[in-house]
């Protein structure tokens, strides 16, 4: 028989944590509804016991559901890949994670109930002292129970059983990529109003390796956090508390099952910090990207960067100028070491500078050449003759480079024909790539 989607085995779990934590909410209102201003601090000892006595009956049935649903999810997880791989037969997963899940809400949960019952015990104390009324105690009370409290619970509820589904999931096809060679997965938006940018990038990619990590982007300061899968434990808060996103497995075409993928030497190849190596004419520094191959089509790879950065450029709205640059830049790093660069070569006088040339170029460039790599990701070139300043952008929508033209220097169709062999071709800018270039002038 097969179990509930995510969806509903999580809001049945929040369901019940709210009824249970109202169920508390109302006799603890009712218990001090009926207080009495006889013998204040025996009356205050009777309150203490009995509200903890009611908070401990909500951490007992909240963790009696949470862990339920964390065995529901993790069995959902596994259930999912199985339909969408094709391989029901698996070898027993190892169950280490889904015990750390629980364990980990347990001790959430009681700590919710804990600091509930701290919070409650202050106010009654600040009541006996006549700071506060009994009227005021009660909605102070009422207030913390229905706000912080069910906030907190309903997190820990929301995020914890969308792990164990994760978790699941990938030991999940860990095992069938034993099976299938080439097995990916992609990452799904949550589709909510108010997303993470990062997140909304991730789902834009193309399918990765099962093996290989989701590049999450934080469009804030330009870093980027490599996760495993939605609500991987081993990230930060930020990229994992309340996040809704999903994940599927991608099985190879027929054609391709028992082919080698063409990524599989570059993710091999990739250095663990996850950034790609960058492209003319800085030297490289090792990694690689596309996989051997015949040269893709120039105009399919101005496709896929114009697409890339135009998905940047959308969720990176209302950044300034240095902190749009820094975000669509390979990587942090890469982006400090080319401001120091120019600034040491007197090209510029400070990174804002470099972000505004930067910027500039690509919204004014007139030349346009793409380099077809078939070792790495492809790149092109996009030069401002007026102002003598050239960019180079990936496929993936990163900027590599950005330096003044100069002449007598080496160029872009120059290295890569002498040191990769790679074809370069010259591309004509269209109506389309011109708005989304455009668009990085139109800052805030």
């Amino acid at each position: 028989m097969s179990v509930q989607p995510l969806p509903g085995i999580r809001r049945a779990l929040i369901v019940r944590i709210v009824e249970e934590l109202n169920a508390a909410q109302v006799a603890i209102t009712e218990l001090l509804g009926r207080a009495t201003r006889a013998d204040a601090t025996r009356r205050l000892n009777a309150q203490r016991t009995e509200i903890a006595r009611l908070l401990d009956i909500f951490k007992v049935e909240a963790t009696r559901e949470a862990l339920a649903s964390a065995d529901a999810a993790w069995k959902g997880g596994i259930e999912a890949i199985a339909k969408q791989t094709g391989v029901s037969l698996t070898p027993r997963i190892d169950p280490r994670s889904l015990l750390a899940i629980r364990t980990f809400m347990t001790h959430k949960i009681a700590d919710v109930s804990q600091q509930a019952v701290s919070r409650i015990n202050t106010t009654l104390t600040q009541h006996l002292l006549g700071v506060r009324s009994m009227s005021e105690a009660i909605s102070d009370i009422q207030a913390h129970l229905g706000g912080s409290t069910r906030r907190r619970a309903m997190t820990i509820a929301y995020t914890e059983i969308g792990r164990a589904y994760s978790v699941a999931q990938y030991e999940k096809m860990l095992a069938d990529a034993k099976r299938i060679p080439g097995l990916k997965k992609k990452w799904l938006h949550s589709g909510r109003s108010h997303p993470r940018p990062g997140h909304v990038l991730a789902a834009s990619q193309d399918p990765i390796l099962v093996a290989q990590p989701f590049p999450i982007v934080d469009l804030r300061t330009g870093e980027t956090e490599h996760l495993r899968f939605p609500r991987d434990p081993d990230a930060s808060a930020f990229n994992t508390i309340n996040c809704g996103c999903m994940m599927i497995a991608v099985p190879p075409k027929p054609g391709e099952l028992f082919a080698r993928p063409a990524d599989a030497s570059a993710a091999a190849a990739t250095p663990a910090g996850g950034d790609v190596p960058p492209v003319p004419p800085v030297p490289p520094i090792g990694g690689g990207g596309g996989g051997a191959g015949p040269p893709e089509n120039p105009h399919d790879i101005m496709r896929r960067l114009i697409a890339n950065l135009s998905i940047a450029i959308n969720a990176a709205q209302g950044l300034d100028e240095q902190a749009l640059v820094r975000a669509l830049w390979l990587s942090v790093d890469s982006w400090a070491q080319h401001v120091q660069r120019r600034i040491n070569r007197g090209e510029i006088a400070s990174a804002a500078a470099l972000a505004k040339a930067t910027l500039e170029a690509l919204a004014n460039a007139d030349l346009v050449q793409v380099a077809a790599s078939t070792v790495r990701v492809p790149s092109a070139q996009l030069q401002a003759k007026i102002d003598g300043w050239i960019v180079i952008v990936n496929a993936d929508g990163r900027i590599v480079t950005s330096y003044p033209f100069k002449p007598g220097f080496r160029d872009f169709a120059t290295w890569n024909l002498q040191e990769q062999l790679t074809p370069v071709y010259d591309y004509a800018l269209t109506p389309t790539d011109r708005e989304v270039l455009a668009r990085l002038r139109a800052r805030p």
